[in-house]
């Protein structure tokens, strides 16, 4: 476990503040102090990935379970 989160955590947080510096600084043009809008690109492309993530997990959830409820059915057997 502590592997898988490690994993999670260097490749998600560690590498998306990596990537919010560059946006940051392409969009700025390196102007300091960095503009609002700089941020809005930033936090809009984090909003994006998380619809992306909701969209992978449901679909993992159908390919999983079908969409579908799966009912058990029970019968009384004499004894």
């Amino acid at each position: 476990m502590g592997i898988v989160n490690s994993f999670a955590w260097i490749f998600g947080a560690g590498l998306f503040q990596q990537i919010w510096g560059i946006i940051i600084n392409a969009v700025s043009d390196g102007i300091k102090p960095y503009p609002v809008y700089a941020f809005q690109v930033t936090l809009w492309l984090q909003v994006i990935m998380i619809c992306l993530g909701v969209i992978c997990s449901i679909v993992l959830y159908r390919k999983d379970f079908g969409g579908k409820e799966k009912s058990v059915k029970l019968t009384n057997h004499a004894v």
